[in-house]
């Protein structure tokens, strides 16, 4: 709290921005503490994040028992098989998130934007993230210098990483969810 109180005050800037997935699990009490707070939430396939996750764990060579944030149920999920495990994070996660910018805000303070949309059209997505913002777009970089830095197609790593088992079994976890998001 007081180091975000602190970056706002020392940059002098509209917005405190963070990417840190922890606090996705802490909605409520950031609500609370900033009830002028707007959430964005970027939410990328779930395949794609048990992927990704996965890889994280395994270049560490097993270091990491677990990578990312920590859902209420998160020794129990430790108890799974490790695909079992990182898939009902995400959906552990993403039905907490849901419940929770439902229970405790306004809709119109909270964003959603799909990971694919935003690597596939970086400017016009960030373009309607700023005035969901409240922010200039002069303020604020060209996109088209960065352009290069989005990476493209990493969503769809995870059809060749599986094997035919695991597919089945991330699949029959997150398929609803998927499905939901219009992933499926």
């Amino acid at each position: 709290l007081r180091g975000m109180t602190f970056h706002l005050e020392i940059f002098d800037k509209e917005r405190f921005l963070t990417k840190n997935p922890q606090y996705s699990l802490g909605i409520k009490f950031l609500n609370k503490i900033f009830p002028d707070s707007l959430f964005v939430h970027i939410v990328r396939d779930g395949r794609a994040v048990v992927n990704s996750i996965l890889k994280r764990r395994r270049d560490t060579k097993g270091e990491l028992f677990w990578w990312g944030a920590k859902p209420p149920n998160w020794r129990e999920l430790g108890k799974l098989s490790i695909s079992k495990q990182i898939s009902m994070q995400w959906l552990t996660i993403i039905n907490i998130i849901e419940s929770d910018v439902k229970e405790t805000m306004n809709l119109k303070r909270y964003y959603l934007i799909k990971y694919e949309h935003l690597v596939n059209n970086p400017k016009e997505e960030i373009e309607k993230l700023l005035k969901f913002l409240e922010l200039r777009k002069e303020n604020y970089i060209n996109i088209d210098d960065y352009k290069y830095k989005f990476k493209r197609f990493k969503n769809k790593n995870w059809e060749n990483s599986f094997s035919f088992n695991e597919k089945q079994e991330i699949n029959s976890i997150l398929k609803y969810k998927l499905h939901e998001l219009g992933y499926f």
